[in-house]
């Protein structure tokens, strides 16, 4: 379950989240930085719901076409080596897209970049994709963010269900491991969606004061503090 549950849960709270993102899945221009595990198998989850991939990077370059790329020809052709680059990687930043999504490393989105970006929404998949200041930035140009935080927490999930069901024997001990990740995913995009108002549009911390109110909730049930 494990395999490709990051790039497929940030698909999955999407898909959850697109009309209070102002978004159609069918009708979405992709670009997307990475072609590694979580990177691809994000291309392929929303390029299923009826996307299309215009544009996909990596460390060497970046491949575009405004009518669609293929997934899986890309992944092939980079797999053996012979993946025809139509750019240097940063041009990405530059392509028209509805969504950028960031499935590479940290630290990609600057204040020395971020006015570059020609997209409706910034999609994080790796941690800490975009700096402060260029999230202070992105919110000055009305450019959403979905954050780390909510967006790549498929894989975190899924790596905790898969140990708890180790911890109990086996995924028949502890039951439809699927469908309580999708639980889980729903109950979070569910959660921030109903908070993101009162942060005034600002999704990261819709999603951070989510996290917040659950551990708070815990550490008061266990006794830790008197509320």
């Amino acid at each position: 379950m494990r395999q490709g549950a990051t790039g497929r849960g940030a698909v999955f709270i999407l898909k959850q989240l697109q009309d209070d993102l102002g978004l159609d899945l069918t009708d979405c221009r992709v670009a997307v930085q990475g072609m590694g595990k979580a990177g691809l198998e994000f291309a392929r989850q929303v390029c299923a719901e009826g996307a299309t991939l215009v544009a996909i990077s990596d460390s060497k370059g970046m491949v575009r076409s405004d009518s669609g790329l293929d997934v899986d020809k890309v992944a092939r052709q980079k797999k053996d080596g012979e993946l025809d680059y139509d750019d240097e990687s940063d041009a990405l930043f530059g392509v028209g897209a509805d969504i950028l999504c960031l499935a590479a490393i940290s630290d990609v989105i600057t204040e020395d970049n971020v006015d570059q970006l020609n997209c409706r929404m910034v999609l994080e998949i790796a941690n800490a994709a975009i700096t402060p200041s260029a999230d202070a930035r992105l919110a000055e140009k009305d450019i959403l963010v979905g954050p780390d935080i909510l967006f790549n927490s498929g894989g975190v999930a899924a790596s905790y269900l898969e140990w708890l069901s180790f911890c109990k024997g086996g995924s028949d001990k502890l039951g439809d491991i699927e469908s309580m990740w999708r639980d889980r995913l729903t109950s979070a995009a569910g959660s921030a969606a109903a908070s993101v108002e009162e942060c005034e549009g600002d999704w990261r911390k819709a999603a951070l004061l989510c996290a917040l109110r659950d551990l708070n909730a815990i550490a008061l049930g266990q006794g830790l503090f008197e509320a």
